[in-house]
Protein backbone atom coordinates (compact mmCIF):
# COMPACT_ATOMS: atom_id res chain seq x y z
CA UNK A 1 0.00 0.00 0.00
CA UNK A 2 2.89 2.05 0.64
CA UNK A 3 4.12 1.71 -2.90
CA UNK A 4 1.21 2.36 -4.25
CA UNK A 5 0.59 5.86 -2.29
CA UNK A 6 3.93 6.56 -4.04
CA UNK A 7 2.66 6.38 -7.42
CA UNK A 8 4.81 3.42 -8.41
CA UNK A 9 4.58 -0.33 -9.59
CA UNK A 10 6.36 -2.67 -7.92
CA UNK A 11 7.77 -3.60 -11.16
CA UNK A 12 8.86 0.21 -11.54
CA UNK A 13 10.26 -0.15 -8.25
CA UNK A 14 12.22 -3.25 -9.22
CA UNK A 15 13.48 -1.37 -12.36
CA UNK A 16 14.26 1.73 -10.23
CA UNK A 17 16.32 0.23 -7.77
CA UNK A 18 18.40 -1.60 -10.48
CA UNK A 19 18.15 1.84 -12.19
CA UNK A 20 17.58 0.29 -15.49
CA UNK A 21 14.55 2.40 -16.46
CA UNK A 22 14.31 3.45 -20.05
CA UNK A 23 14.79 7.34 -19.38
CA UNK A 24 18.26 6.20 -17.34
CA UNK A 25 19.53 3.99 -20.41
CA UNK A 26 18.34 6.95 -22.58
CA UNK A 27 20.59 9.33 -20.62
CA UNK A 28 23.41 6.96 -19.87
CA UNK A 29 23.87 6.51 -24.00
CA UNK A 30 24.02 10.60 -24.25
CA UNK A 31 26.10 11.47 -21.21
CA UNK A 32 28.25 8.79 -20.77
CA UNK A 33 26.50 7.36 -17.83
CA UNK A 34 25.54 4.08 -17.12
CA UNK A 35 28.32 2.74 -19.71
CA UNK A 36 28.92 -0.07 -16.33
CA UNK A 37 25.51 -1.42 -16.45
CA UNK A 38 25.15 -1.57 -20.38
CA UNK A 39 27.89 -2.37 -23.11
CA UNK A 40 27.98 -3.82 -26.62
CA UNK A 41 29.85 -3.39 -30.42
CA UNK A 42 28.41 -1.32 -32.92
CA UNK A 43 28.79 -2.36 -36.60
CA UNK A 44 31.91 -0.52 -37.10
CA UNK A 45 33.67 -2.30 -34.50
CA UNK A 46 32.91 -5.48 -36.03
CA UNK A 47 33.94 -4.40 -39.48
CA UNK A 48 37.35 -3.42 -38.09
CA UNK A 49 37.91 -6.26 -36.03
CA UNK A 50 37.12 -8.63 -38.35
CA UNK A 51 39.55 -6.65 -41.21
CA UNK A 52 42.60 -7.04 -38.13
CA UNK A 53 41.67 -10.45 -37.91
CA UNK A 54 41.72 -10.90 -41.81
CA UNK A 55 45.24 -9.48 -42.27
CA UNK A 56 46.62 -11.38 -39.66
CA UNK A 57 45.78 -14.75 -41.25
CA UNK A 58 46.74 -13.67 -44.43
CA UNK A 59 50.05 -12.79 -43.34
CA UNK A 60 50.24 -15.88 -41.81
CA UNK A 61 48.81 -17.85 -44.63
CA UNK A 62 51.41 -15.86 -47.06
CA UNK A 63 54.08 -16.53 -44.71
CA UNK A 64 53.86 -20.22 -44.46
CA UNK A 65 53.18 -20.21 -48.28
CA UNK A 66 56.44 -18.95 -48.92
CA UNK A 67 58.37 -21.42 -46.92
CA UNK A 68 56.86 -24.04 -48.76
CA UNK A 69 57.45 -22.40 -52.01
CA UNK A 70 61.32 -21.68 -50.64
CA UNK A 71 61.80 -25.50 -49.88
CA UNK A 72 60.11 -26.97 -53.35
CA UNK A 73 62.69 -24.37 -54.83
CA UNK A 74 65.79 -25.90 -52.78
CA UNK A 75 64.76 -29.85 -53.76
CA UNK A 76 64.56 -28.30 -57.52
CA UNK A 77 67.86 -26.67 -57.02
CA UNK A 78 69.18 -29.71 -55.98
CA UNK A 79 67.97 -31.68 -58.82
CA UNK A 80 69.21 -29.25 -61.24
CA UNK A 81 72.51 -29.33 -59.61
CA UNK A 82 72.80 -33.11 -59.90
CA UNK A 83 71.55 -33.13 -64.05
CA UNK A 84 74.11 -30.64 -64.35
CA UNK A 85 76.93 -32.77 -63.10
CA UNK A 86 76.17 -35.49 -64.38
CA UNK A 87 76.73 -34.06 -67.48
CA UNK A 88 80.06 -32.44 -66.65
CA UNK A 89 81.10 -36.09 -65.80
CA UNK A 90 79.72 -37.10 -69.26
CA UNK A 91 81.84 -34.55 -71.04
CA UNK A 92 84.97 -35.32 -69.19
CA UNK A 93 84.71 -39.06 -69.98
CA UNK A 94 84.24 -38.55 -73.44
CA UNK A 95 87.12 -38.72 -75.94
CA UNK A 96 88.11 -35.29 -77.15
CA UNK A 97 86.78 -35.97 -80.44
CA UNK A 98 83.42 -36.50 -79.59
CA UNK A 99 83.05 -33.55 -77.26
CA UNK A 100 81.27 -31.00 -79.48
CA UNK A 101 77.73 -30.03 -80.49
CA UNK A 102 75.91 -31.93 -82.98
CA UNK A 103 75.84 -30.09 -86.38
CA UNK A 104 77.97 -27.29 -84.32
CA UNK A 105 81.63 -26.19 -83.96
CA UNK A 106 83.34 -27.93 -82.45
CA UNK A 107 81.31 -30.97 -83.51
CA UNK A 108 80.65 -33.76 -81.39
CA UNK A 109 78.21 -36.12 -80.13
CA UNK A 110 76.33 -33.90 -77.35
CA UNK A 111 72.39 -32.41 -77.63
CA UNK A 112 72.55 -28.37 -77.96
CA UNK A 113 69.77 -28.26 -75.76
CA UNK A 114 67.37 -30.76 -74.10
CA UNK A 115 64.29 -31.10 -71.56
CA UNK A 116 64.46 -33.20 -68.34
CA UNK A 117 61.63 -34.05 -66.29
CA UNK A 118 62.18 -35.13 -62.77
CA UNK A 119 59.63 -34.92 -59.65
CA UNK A 120 57.02 -33.15 -62.95
CA UNK A 121 59.67 -30.74 -62.64
CA UNK A 122 60.86 -29.69 -66.45
CA UNK A 123 64.56 -28.79 -66.72
CA UNK A 124 66.07 -26.94 -70.14
CA UNK A 125 69.95 -28.42 -70.06
CA UNK A 126 71.89 -26.39 -71.85
CA UNK A 127 75.30 -27.55 -73.50
CA UNK A 128 77.93 -24.95 -75.32
CA UNK A 129 80.80 -26.40 -76.11
CA UNK A 130 83.78 -23.80 -77.77
CA UNK A 131 87.71 -23.72 -78.21
CA UNK A 132 89.73 -21.42 -75.67
CA UNK A 133 93.14 -20.05 -77.33
CA UNK A 134 95.17 -20.42 -74.00
CA UNK A 135 97.44 -16.99 -73.47
CA UNK A 136 100.01 -19.43 -72.04
CA UNK A 137 101.91 -20.45 -74.81
CA UNK A 138 102.62 -16.96 -75.56
CA UNK A 139 101.20 -17.26 -78.95
CA UNK A 140 98.26 -15.61 -78.23
CA UNK A 141 96.25 -13.96 -80.53
CA UNK A 142 98.50 -14.66 -83.00
CA UNK A 143 98.44 -18.65 -82.67
CA UNK A 144 97.75 -20.39 -85.95
CA UNK A 145 95.90 -23.37 -84.13
CA UNK A 146 93.87 -21.38 -81.48
CA UNK A 147 92.53 -24.86 -80.17
CA UNK A 148 94.70 -24.89 -77.13
CA UNK A 149 91.47 -27.14 -75.27
CA UNK A 150 87.77 -27.14 -75.31
CA UNK A 151 85.59 -25.09 -72.54
CA UNK A 152 82.54 -26.90 -71.56
CA UNK A 153 79.25 -24.50 -70.39
CA UNK A 154 76.40 -26.59 -68.55
CA UNK A 155 73.44 -24.42 -68.01
CA UNK A 156 70.17 -26.15 -66.01
CA UNK A 157 67.36 -24.29 -65.49
CA UNK A 158 63.45 -24.52 -64.32
CA UNK A 159 60.54 -22.14 -63.93
CA UNK A 160 58.29 -24.17 -61.31
CA UNK A 161 58.20 -22.58 -57.66
CA UNK A 162 60.39 -19.98 -57.60
CA UNK A 163 62.55 -20.72 -60.57
CA UNK A 164 66.34 -20.88 -61.13
CA UNK A 165 69.31 -21.88 -62.86
CA UNK A 166 72.74 -24.04 -62.10
CA UNK A 167 75.83 -23.48 -64.48
CA UNK A 168 79.08 -25.27 -64.51
CA UNK A 169 82.09 -24.84 -66.39
CA UNK A 170 84.76 -27.46 -67.14
CA UNK A 171 88.03 -27.67 -69.27
CA UNK A 172 88.94 -30.02 -71.45
CA UNK A 173 92.37 -30.51 -72.74
CA UNK A 174 93.49 -33.11 -75.65
CA UNK A 175 95.03 -36.08 -75.14
CA UNK A 176 97.90 -36.09 -76.66
CA UNK A 177 97.65 -40.32 -77.66
CA UNK A 178 101.52 -41.81 -79.06
CA UNK A 179 101.44 -41.76 -82.40
CA UNK A 180 99.95 -45.12 -83.35
CA UNK A 181 97.45 -45.74 -80.62
CA UNK A 182 94.64 -45.54 -82.69
CA UNK A 183 91.66 -45.97 -80.18
CA UNK A 184 93.68 -43.84 -76.89
CA UNK A 185 94.26 -46.82 -74.91
CA UNK A 186 98.06 -45.71 -74.24
CA UNK A 187 99.03 -48.73 -76.11
CA UNK A 188 99.42 -49.63 -79.52
CA UNK A 189 97.97 -53.16 -80.43
CA UNK A 190 96.00 -54.85 -82.76
CA UNK A 191 92.89 -53.66 -81.82
CA UNK A 192 93.85 -50.44 -83.16
CA UNK A 193 94.91 -51.99 -86.59
CA UNK A 194 91.16 -53.23 -86.95
CA UNK A 195 90.00 -50.01 -85.46
CA UNK A 196 91.85 -48.14 -88.41
CA UNK A 197 90.54 -50.69 -90.90
CA UNK A 198 86.96 -50.27 -90.00
CA UNK A 199 87.31 -46.58 -90.19
CA UNK A 200 88.90 -46.85 -93.67
CA UNK A 201 87.07 -49.54 -95.20
CA UNK A 202 83.62 -49.73 -93.71
CA UNK A 203 83.51 -46.00 -92.64
CA UNK A 204 83.60 -46.46 -88.34
CA UNK A 205 84.43 -44.30 -86.04
CA UNK A 206 87.54 -42.27 -87.09
CA UNK A 207 90.92 -42.55 -84.75
CA UNK A 208 90.29 -40.87 -81.59
CA UNK A 209 93.13 -38.14 -81.78
CA UNK A 210 92.38 -34.74 -83.29
CA UNK A 211 93.54 -34.05 -86.02
CA UNK A 212 93.71 -38.19 -86.92
CA UNK A 213 96.59 -37.63 -88.77
CA UNK A 214 98.47 -37.11 -84.98
CA UNK A 215 98.12 -40.57 -84.07
CA UNK A 216 97.27 -42.44 -87.25
CA UNK A 217 99.43 -41.43 -89.70
CA UNK A 218 102.42 -43.74 -88.71
CA UNK A 219 103.74 -43.34 -91.79
CA UNK A 220 104.43 -39.75 -91.60
CA UNK A 221 102.91 -39.21 -94.96
CA UNK A 222 100.72 -36.68 -94.28
CA UNK A 223 97.68 -38.67 -94.90
CA UNK A 224 95.70 -41.55 -93.26
CA UNK A 225 95.13 -44.86 -95.33
CA UNK A 226 95.97 -48.02 -96.19
CA UNK A 227 99.52 -47.68 -96.16
CA UNK A 228 99.00 -46.80 -92.62
CA UNK A 229 97.78 -50.14 -91.52
CA UNK A 230 100.57 -51.74 -93.14
CA UNK A 231 103.09 -50.07 -91.46
CA UNK A 232 101.32 -50.48 -88.01
CA UNK A 233 101.08 -54.31 -89.23
CA UNK A 234 104.74 -54.24 -89.81
CA UNK A 235 105.42 -53.10 -86.37
CA UNK A 236 103.48 -55.06 -84.79
CA UNK A 237 104.32 -58.57 -86.14
CA UNK A 238 107.73 -58.24 -88.15
CA UNK A 239 109.70 -56.17 -86.16
CA UNK A 240 109.07 -53.22 -88.45
CA UNK A 241 110.04 -49.96 -87.62
CA UNK A 242 108.01 -47.84 -85.08
CA UNK A 243 105.35 -45.90 -85.43
CA UNK A 244 106.08 -42.39 -86.51
CA UNK A 245 109.68 -43.27 -87.03
CA UNK A 246 109.74 -44.71 -90.23
CA UNK A 247 112.98 -46.42 -91.97
CA UNK A 248 111.21 -46.90 -95.17
CA UNK A 249 107.99 -47.94 -95.89
CA UNK A 250 107.05 -51.62 -95.07
CA UNK A 251 105.64 -53.67 -97.46
CA UNK A 252 103.23 -56.71 -96.82
CA UNK A 253 104.61 -60.41 -98.26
Amino acid sequence: MKIKNHGFTLLNAALRQFRFTPLNNAKGNLTGRGRNYLTGFTLIDIVVGAGLLAVVFLGIFGAFRLGLSVLANSKAKATALFLAEQRIELIRNLPYVKIGIIDGTPPGILEATEEITRNNITYNLITSIFYIDDPFDEMYPDDLLPNDYKRAKVRVDWATFLGGEITLITDVAIYWTKCGDINADRKTDVVDIVMLENYLLYGGPPPLCEPITACADVNLDEIVDMDDIIYLTSYLFEDGPEPCEPSGTPQMD
